[in-house]
């Protein structure tokens, strides 16, 4: 009985620390990167007619070490696309797949930058990347509850009918 006990008690020992840290996964893997972000976008001729698709970067975000939940964004893309009276440095929150930014360039809702960001450790594709086969950690995103979207923030999803997707970032360090 006493033996039966001691072995579920450290079976449920061992679980733990797992649990925990798959819930805290994506906020981790966070700690220390720098992503490059790119953007596809569809470019459209002067009758309207779809020509192809063009790749723009859009800046860095490096997060903070030792998981202290900061982040700061640099590069011409990133500066001139995000609200530029928020300054360049916020903090965030984990959630259940990534971070969303709560102060900062990436969160200032009354103008439209309300952003979450979902953390892929083994990479994804980017849709119409002319980089075939590059992976990107790193989506990007306007949050789906946003009461607003800034024509220049990155969309909640990838929009068919004028197609744009959201940021995609890389890890550079």
């Amino acid at each position: 009985m006493i033996r039966s006990a001691l072995a579920a008690s450290a079976a449920a020992l061992v679980l733990l620390p797992a649990a925990a840290q798959a819930a805290d996964a994506p906020s981790t893997y966070l700690s220390g990167r720098t992503f490059q972000c790119w953007q596809t976008f569809a470019s459209y001729g002067p009758t309207g007619m779809l020509s192809g698709y063009n790749r723009a970067e859009r800046g860095h975000i490096a997060f903070a070490t030792d998981y202290v939940p900061r982040y700061m964004i640099g590069g011409e893309g990133m500066t001139y696309y995000t609200p530029k009276a928020a300054g360049t440095q916020g903090s965030w929150r984990a959630t259940k797949t990534g971070v969303r930014f709560t102060s900062g360039p990436l969160h200032v809702p009354a103008r439209g930058w309300d952003l979450v960001a979902d953390v892929h450790p083994q990479g994804v594709t980017m849709p119409k990347d002319k980089r075939k086969g590059t992976k990107y950690q790193l989506v990007l995103r306007s949050a789906v509850t946003a009461r607003k979207i800034a024509d220049n923030a990155p969309p909640p999803r990838t929009i068919h009918n004028f197609f744009i997707t959201p940021w995609y970032c890389q890890t550079v360090s």
